[in-house]
């Protein structure tokens, strides 16, 4: 799913990670369901604390947007 949103330039991969903007996307929360295996950059104006675990355990973190 992750190649898919970079392939469709709905994701950018950075040095950092992959890079996604999910309010662009049309969502406001991160549940942390299924696995992260590779780091991400997330932006999104809210998340659970399994998400963000998640996450950070493959080397991204979440940027809390404005909106």
């Amino acid at each position: 799913r992750i190649g898919e949103l970079v392939t469709s330039r709905k994701a950018e991969k950075t040095e950092a990670g992959i890079k996604i903007d999910l309010s662009k996307l049309g969502y406001n929360k991160l549940l942390g369901r299924g696995q992260v295996t590779h780091p991400l950059i997330v932006e999104v104006e809210s998340h659970s604390e399994s998400a963000a675990e998640k996450i950070e355990k493959a080397g991204g973190k979440i940027v809390e947007s404005e909106d």
